[in-house]
């Protein structure tokens, strides 16, 4: 997360200069970025990250991948069937900022 601007920047650079080898004239200055992301048919770093590790997720509970260490970290939560509270993870808070920076964090 501590690069994810940096990238998006370098991102947001290279799709204008696709638009620009494309269109033939330059945007611009202040053209939205999500334009461009819908233009190239491409979703923003952040997005992609989230659905990466959501699929991991999906791996490491299914046994697609090993990963013990990881799997003994994830609360799984069984609630009763008519509970208020239907959610299948519980989060626990980061003690640290290198916790709450770390890809189990998301």
């Amino acid at each position: 997360m501590i690069y994810c601007d940096e990238l998006e920047n370098i991102q947001s650079k290279k799709l204008k200069y696709l638009c620009y080898k494309i269109v033939g004239v330059y945007s611009p200055r202040g053209f939205p970025h999500e334009q461009f992301l819908q233009r190239f048919k491409t979703e923003s770093l952040l997005v992609r990250k989230r659905c990466q590790s959501v699929i991991f997720l999906y791996k490491v509970i299914n046994n697609a991948i090993d990963a013990p260490n990881i799997l003994e970290n994830i609360n799984f939560n069984v609630s009763r069937l008519n509970s208020r509270y239907p959610h299948s993870f519980s989060l626990t808070t980061p003690r640290t900022r290198l916790l709450l920076d770390s890809p189990h964090a998301v």
